[in-house]
């Protein structure tokens, strides 16, 4: 006997929200990843362990950023940027 219109329609209710489920449960992990890298960045960018890394003075100075005018955030954009790029570069030595 096959199922009624109204039970296939909870069934497919059913999988969509298990599909939604999964998919937050994804972006989560990949939120959490991304968090796990911008911390060891920001701690090879200071040249430290995570847990040697002065908390309150990077905090202190990240609170700053909302008060840079755009040529200063340009200009520690492109120091980022630089950054970034001799990483990418050492990644790709032999």
């Amino acid at each position: 006997m096959s199922k009624s219109t109204a039970q296939q329609i909870a069934d497919l209710q059913n999988k969509l929200q298990a599909l939604r489920t999964k998919k937050a449960r994804q972006d989560r992990r990949e939120e959490t990843r991304q968090k796990i890298i911008l911390g060891a960045e920001v701690a090879k960018v200071l040249n430290s362990k995570p847990e040697e890394v002065n908390k309150a003075l990077l905090l202190g100075l990240l609170s700053k950023i909302k008060e840079l005018d755009e040529e200063e955030k340009r200009d520690f954009t492109r120091i980022g940027m630089n950054i970034l790029e001799e990483w990418k570069n050492e990644n790709r030595k032999p």
